[in-house]
């Protein structure tokens, strides 16, 4: 439980990785549309407008600092007013050593918790400054997660280290997971729990007359009643919406409709749920992937949503909240994360949910990371009472309008204690908790990590793995000197081209120096001078040097003296 006399950090610095620019972007334009990705980009659009924030790093790949243009576009799309001011800093992932090298305190905010393992070994080795991970959480279960928190069951617990969990029937299922995976340890991290915001300003109550321009906007009926389901349309991560046809049948009058709106998987799943609700005729309606600027539009031209959730991966439940925001009573199985939101007769109605045993054959073969299949037979093993989900639409359908106000009136009422404000709120409280945790971490605690950090995270010593591959490796006594191509270079008469994935890890003062240091010699110059002169002078690591001099010689901008050009004689082959 996060307490409420911690006083936020001013000046903090918020560090993330990405390789997406799409979650700058408010609509994550290039990306599914998914209640996941969408609340990831809200997160950040809310740290991009928090005045106490001092900055955010964002580590990429070098592909994507490549790109420029695309960089200043996410800018723009993330900070609005805040453009400008040094509050959004990209970064090649290759710079981290250096930019953490400062000693300032930071969260290392994860947006997905298959990367714990990543961020544990970076933030291990090469923090040198108080730094604590705090991770978000999207989904309750898939065999990326469990290999990622398999990786990170052995590893020293972290107290101040966070995974922030949706809701508290979630955050049970990783306190499961994690005690399944190592029952003789400590978890390496602690569970918080921060639910999903809702954007209360743009998820609207509206009247009569609301409703009915946004069913003109829509171009759905202007009569009768609307139930809506809005969410990913498909019986193998989300909900199977062919009991709900079917209950509908059984409920609803001529003038009811059920509009299913979203992204179906597979293909043909539109097709199965059309065929089966033949007897609706033109009062079911399917949609396909509505953009999020809409998502408003369709809860407003509704009178009541229904969302019989079977997935074993839901956290939260985040189309529930919006609906509930829009003033719309809710029909939700009694599954997991939706009975935190919907309280029994008040804002909606629960509909019994019940699993069947006879998974173990399904939890046996799991490892193979089946994941969408897995989804699906655990799914079918759970039972929405068809007959309760009948009831509950045709009491929600025949009420007056008045008795569906009052319902829809406590869901928004209860949908305003998830505003964005409140919920923001509890992040900045927990990264003042974490940082003031990781600030008295003992310096023998730290030096410990740093020297287990391979544990979690093992680098790839491609040197020592792969030296035999080759003729040789270049040592301290080989040596170059600028042929005629690179003196030409060297004084910027000639271009010289680099691959666009190496950019971001050039250091154009490396090549002048070491340009400078060659241009000094009078004919050849050992490797080892090389080096040693050029790090001096340009204050950059020996080894950084060393990869910009085979720069150099992989253009052809130097000559090498043997043995570095010569091939020794290939052994006979053996006679057979």
């Amino acid at each position: 439980m996060i307490p409420h006399t911690v006083h936020a950090i001013v000046g903090l610095i918020v560090s993330l990785f990405t390789e997406h620019l799409a979650y700058f972007h408010p609509e994550v334009e290039g990306l599914p549309v998914h209640g996941a990705s969408l609340s990831t980009a809200a997160l950040l659009q809310r740290c991009a407008r928090d005045p106490e924030l001092e900055a955010m790093e964002v580590f990429l790949p070098p592909q994507l600092m490549a790109k420029p243009a695309a960089l200043a576009e996410a800018a723009r799309n993330l900070l609005g007013e805040r453009t400008g001011q040094g509050f959004l800093r990209f970064h090649p992932v290759h710079a981290l050593p250096e930019i953490w090298a400062d000693r300032r305190p930071r969260i290392l905010l994860g947006l997905d918790p298959e990367t714990l393992w990543q961020m544990r070994y970076l933030r291990d080795r090469f923090a040198r400054g108080p730094m604590a991970i705090c991770c978000d959480t999207h989904t309750g279960e898939s065999r990326p997660l469990i290999d990622a928190l398999c990786r990170m069951s052995g590893a020293e617990p972290v107290p101040y280290d966070a995974v922030v969990c949706l809701s508290p029937a979630h955050r049970v299922v990783m306190g499961k997971v994690m005690a399944d995976l190592a029952p003789a340890n400590p978890p390496p991290f602690r569970l918080e729990v921060i639910p999903r915001a809702v954007d209360s300003e743009r998820f609207q109550t509206v009247d009569a007359e609301g409703r009915r321009r946004a069913r003109v906007l829509l171009g759905l009926p202007e009569q009768g009643r609307i139930t809506l389901f809005f969410g990913r349309v498909t019986a193998y991560t989300k909900a199977d919406l062919l009991p709900l046809i079917e209950a509908f049948i059984a409920a609803s009058a001529a003038d009811d409709y059920l509009l299913i709106v979203g992204r179906e998987y597979p293909a043909g799943y539109a097709a199965i749920l059309r065929e089966a609700g033949a007897d609706l005729a033109q009062r079911l309606i399917i949609r396909g992937e509505a953009a999020p600027a809409l998502r408003p539009l369709y809860f407003a031209a509704s009178d009541l949503f229904a969302l019989p959730g079977d997935i074993v991966c839901e956290t939260f439940g985040i189309a529930l909240l919006e609906a509930m925001a829009c003033g719309l009573p809710v029909i939700a199985s009694d599954w997991g994360p939706y009975r935190e939101l919907v309280e029994q007769g008040v804002n909606g109605v629960l509909i019994p949910t019940w699993l069947m045993p006879g998974l173990d054959r399904i939890s046996a073969l799991s490892p193979l990371a089946q994941r969408n299949a897995d989804h699906l037979a655990t799914g079918q093993s759970a039972w929405v009472d068809a007959g309760a989900l009948a009831a509950a639409l045709r009491q929600l359908l025949r009420a007056t309008p008045e008795v569906r106000a009052a319902m829809g009136g406590a869901g928004r009422r209860r949908a305003e204690t998830y505003a964005s404000a409140l919920v923001h709120a509890r992040w900045r409280q927990l990264w003042a908790i974490q940082l003031a945790e990781a600030s008295a971490e003992p310096t023998s605690a730290a030096e410990r990590r740093r020297a287990q950090a391979d544990r979690v995270g093992h680098q790839s010593r491609y040197l020592d793995w792969y030296a035999h591959y080759a003729t040789g490796v270049i040592g301290p006594t080989h040596r170059f000197r600028l042929n005629e191509r690179g003196r030409t270079v060297a004084v910027r008469a000639r271009p010289v081209h680099f691959y666009d994935d190496l950019l971001p890890l050039i250091h154009r003062e490396i090549i002048d120096t070491l340009f400078a240091v060659l241009g000094e010699q009078p004919d050849w110059a050992t490797c080892g001078d090389l080096v040693a002169t050029t790090a001096a002078r340009s204050a950059r690591a020996p080894d950084d040097v060393r990869f910009h001099l085979g720069l150099l010689l992989k253009r052809g901008l130097l000559d090498a003296a043997p043995p570095t050009c010569s091939r020794p004689s290939a052994n006979p082959l053996p006679a057979l």
